[in-house]
């Protein structure tokens, strides 16, 4: 009888061994990454696993698939969406069922300032932003202010200081403005009315309406190629077509 409790004690412990082996052991987890705000799927979003420091990005279709241990820790982020965080060891036992990771869009007021796709407000923009960079003796120096302005997203005393500081507030939405109209430049030179017009063969009117119509997402230009962006085009054509009860 005392042999007997002897191997089952001792089987229990290779069982929790093996048990434990398995958990510190790498394992796959795949998945999706999407805006919240839209549901759509996000390609190229940044993935960044903290404990290894490997960097990844999803593919063209907002896909990933990783192999993790469990101890390690996954950000997934996309300029103008929140980062999100996720802890490897609660999807041990995941399988092959996709995680699905829901992005949150960040909104930053902007005081005095109007966004949209014209050439003109991209203009008026980047000269708001540079009398801005010339004219205060905080933001002037660029590098010394993003320096501070980094500094301040440290710990949590850090994070006190930097929200009571106006400074490094109005500094945070000076970045964000320059941040939207570089990206909104990187959309127009992809899709812009000429593109239109020549996908289409309507004038310059039609093209715009058009364009207002589609509300083509800007993360979608730019993770796109040409021929993606024209196939778009051209299916928001045929639907705009038939919702104007234009013949073809």
């Amino acid at each position: 009888m005392p042999n007997f409790k002897k191997y089952l004690i001792a089987i229990i412990c290779l069982a929790a061994y093996f048990n434990l082996s398995a958990q510190q052991g790498k394992f796959y987890i795949k998945g999706f990454v999407v805006g919240t705000d839209t549901t759509a799927t996000i390609a190229l979003a940044n993935i960044h696993n903290i404990s290894s420091q490997t960097r990844y990005i999803t593919n063209r279709f907002g896909a990933f698939g990783l192999n993790v241990l469990p101890t390690d820790t996954i950000e997934f982020s996309v300029i103008g969406y929140k980062t999100y965080t996720l802890v490897c060891k609660n999807y041990i036992n995941q399988g092959d069922v996709p995680i699905v990771v829901k992005l949150k869009r960040n909104y930053i007021k902007l005081k005095e300032v109007t966004v949209s796709a014209q050439k003109r407000r991209q203009d008026s923009m980047a000269r708001a932003a540079a009398k801005r960079l010339k004219t205060d003796p905080l933001l002037n120096d660029f590098n010394t202010a993003y320096s501070i302005y980094n500094a301040s997203q440290g710990g949590m005393l850090s994070s006190i200081l930097a929200g009571g500081n106006k400074k490094i507030q109005e500094y945070e939405r000076l970045m964000r403005l320059i941040e939207i109209y570089q990206e909104q430049n990187h959309v127009s030179e992809k899709y812009n009315v000429e593109l239109v017009m020549r996908t289409t063969q309507l004038n310059e009117l039609q093209a715009k309406e058009l364009m207002k119509y589609c509300e083509v997402p800007n993360y979608f230009v730019l993770n796109s190629n040409e021929y993606d962006i024209i196939l778009a085009i051209k299916n928001c054509f045929r639907e705009w077509k038939s919702v104007k009860k234009i013949p073809n």
